[in-house]
């Protein structure tokens, strides 16, 4: 009984995930090239946006992949996990020092890791 509601849980996290990392991947990608088009839009979402958002993806991640980590341990859903999260911080801290650059180079890397793992956390239940 435990399994089925866990396993509904995860599936539901992995699907907010899923929407959440494609939509920053969305804006990420919007925000590098929107301020050539039009100059407005680039401090739209400042700092703090980023701060709350990248909050929001660890909570969300979180409930994603503990009941895997729970049930099996360590697995390869982890590690990209691990990797995404740490390069959309990774990204933070450019944005932080004003490299805008690399700091939208390693959140979309980060986006793209982070939605591989959790399609792959959805297609293969554990």
């Amino acid at each position: 009984m435990f399994l089925v509601h866990a396993n509904t849980m995860k599936k539901k996290w992995d699907n907010w995930g899923i929407g959440l990392s494609g939509l920053c991947l969305i804006h990420c990608v919007t925000m590098a090239v929107l301020p050539l088009i039009l100059p407005l839009f680039q401090d739209f979402f400042d700092l703090w946006f980023h701060v709350l958002m990248s909050l929001f993806v660890l909570f969300t991640s979180f409930n994603a992949f503990a009941p895997r980590y729970k049930a099996k341990g360590w697995q390869l859903p982890h590690w990209i996990a691990t990797f995404a999260l740490f390069m959309i911080n990774l990204g933070l801290v450019f944005e932080f020092l004003d490299h805008h650059s690399f700091g939208h180079l390693f959140t979309i890397i980060g986006s793209l890791s982070l939605v591989l793992a959790h399609i792959w956390n959805l297609k293969h239940p554990y």
